[in-house]
This record gives C-alpha cells, sequence and structure tokens, in this order.
C-alpha cells in the first residue's frame, strides 16, 4: 500500500513542525512525507530531507489564502500522483504515538474525518483528513474538483451562507473556509459525498486527533493526562498547547529552532 502525508505549512513554529514530521517518522518508515509550503530555510529543509526523507515543494505566497491553499494545493497534488492508495492531510501542529495508517485498516471509508468527542457548534475538527483513493478513484477526482470548485472566490451558496452565520466570512479564504466547507460536506454527507460521488465518509474518531474541549490551564492538563496515558494515536497541540513542547512533556520534542512568541497560528500573516 503507498501510503502518502502531505502538510502544507506557512512558517510558524518550525519545532512543531518537526516534531510532527520526526514523531510520524518514527512509527511509519515507509510513508511518503511532503511538505508544500510558502519557504522555510534552508536548514529546516535540509534537517527535514536528511533525517525524515521528507519531499519540500515550495509555492506561491500563502498571505491570506491559507486554508483556501490547503485544499486547492493538496487536491492539485492528488490529482497528478496516481502511484498513492491512501493519502493522509495533517496539521503541522500534531504529534504520533503510533502509526496513524492503521485507520485505515480499522475503518470502513473513502473520505475519513473527526469528529469532536465534546459538544461543540462544528462538529468536527479538521487537523487531519485520510483519502483512501483504492475503491472509486475517479469519484474522489471528480469530489477533489468540487470541493476546490467550493473554495475558490467568489465564495456562493451553502458554504457562504455558513460562513456569514458563524461570523468567519471577515476571515475570508485564509482560516475557517476549509472546516466550514467540510461540516456541511459531513451534515450532507448522504448527498453530497455519497449520492454525488459514491463516496463514502466517515468518522475514524478522536484517537486519530485527540483535541481537548478548552485550551486553559484544564485543557492544558486533559491534553498532558491523555499523552501520558497513552490515550490516543494522534495528539492536536491547538492554540497554546503548543506550550507542551517547551515544557518536557513530549519526550521526542524537536526545540533546536527558534520558539515564536505567539502560539495562535490563525494570527500568523
Amino acid at each position: 500500500m503507498n501510503q502518502l502525508a502531505m502538510y502544507l505549512y506557512q512558517t510558524v513554529d518550525d519545532n512543531m513542525l518537526e516534531t510532527s514530521i520526526k514523531t510520524l517518522r518514527k512509527h511509519n518508515d515507509k510513508v511518503h512525507i511532503v511538505l508544500l509550503t510558502d519557504g522555510i530555510s534552508g536548514s529546516l529543509e535540509s534537517r527535514l530531507r536528511k533525517l525524515y526523507g521528507a519531499r519540500i515543494i515550495n509555492m506561491a505566497s500563502m498571505l491570506n489564502c491559507r486554508m483556501q491553499r490547503k485544499i486547492l494545493a493538496t487536491c492539485d497534488y492528488l490529482k497528478t500522483m496516481e502511484l498513492y492508495d491512501v493519502a493522509t492531510i495533517f496539521d503541522a501542529d500534531l504529534i504520533f504515538t503510533g502509526d496513524p495508517f492503521n485507520a485505515f485498516n480499522e475503518f470502513e471509508f473513502d473520505i475519513g474525518i473527526t469528529l469532536r468527542n465534546y459538544f461543540h457548534f462544528f462538529p468536527l475538527n479538521l487537523g487531519v483528513i485520510y483519502y483512501d483513493l483504492r475503491k472509486n478513484r475517479h469519484g474522489m477526482m471528480q469530489f477533489f474538483d468540487y470541493i476546490c470548485d467550493c473554495v475558490t472566490e467568489p465564495i456562493q451558496g451553502h458554504l457562504k451562507e455558513y460562513m456569514r452565520r458563524w461570523q468567519h466570512n471577515h476571515w475570508g479564504v485564509d482560516w475557517w473556509i476549509d472546516q466550514d466547507l467540510f461540516c456541511i460536506l459531513w451534515n450532507q454527507k448522504e448527498v453530497l459525498v455519497k449520492k454525488k460521488f459514491g463516496l463514502t465518509m466517515a468518522d475514524i474518531g478522536m484517537k486519530y486527533n485527540l483535541c481537548t474541549k478548552r485550551l486553559s490551564d484544564k485543557g492544558r492538563q486533559a491534553m498532558v493526562d491523555a499523552i501520558q496515558a497513552g490515550a490516543a494515536n494522534t495528539y492536536h497541540l491547538r492554540g497554546r498547547l503548543k506550550d507542551l513542547l517547551y515544557d518536557g512533556i513530549i519526550p521526542e520534542a524537536v526545540t533546536c529552532h527558534t520558539k515564536p512568541d505567539f502560539s495562535d497560528w490563525a494570527q500568523k500573516k
């Protein structure tokens, strides 16, 4: 099974990115790792290539269009790379304590997402997307075309209304738009995914994208407890939880790069 893991990265916290790739490679020595970026330092690029075998693809600036580019660039890459059987799209603030590609053996799906295990206005967190390309590649290519059209300006229809409803429209195509789109797809998966493209969209569980309900001190402790208990395969260090990287909680943490003075990546411009 030819495996692909894709990251989209605008320079924010190189320690977090390298820790994510390092822990992924530790638990899977076969996956092809591709980093799409609008520019990283030469030293970081060299480390990622030499230590983890990552392929670096440089793109145009992602200024004010990060989450739009997440959809467009990953879909474009997957449409031109027919050698892969399965693919994942990972946020750069994930750490792995097991092989995330085990999800393809544990669940039946074409598109795998992770629902939150607590109440939230947005039912899923799009820190991970899983694509199984083996069963219906044609339908998946049509799906990629569809979601690319959805996030291409001007934003129309259900997505435009959803963004306005949750006051995400002021972000434009820079933030939230990817998760908003997949929330719509999930809520209408029988029509927009199954009937339209012949694809099955399924929840693969927080084991593969563990998020805490809060980013407060309670949320921090909940994440620490989960990591130390081995409660999941994949942990999502959203917001200030990235500070765990520098607190000795994560044995594999990389800290040789400059620590940023902010942890809310949404505010990065």
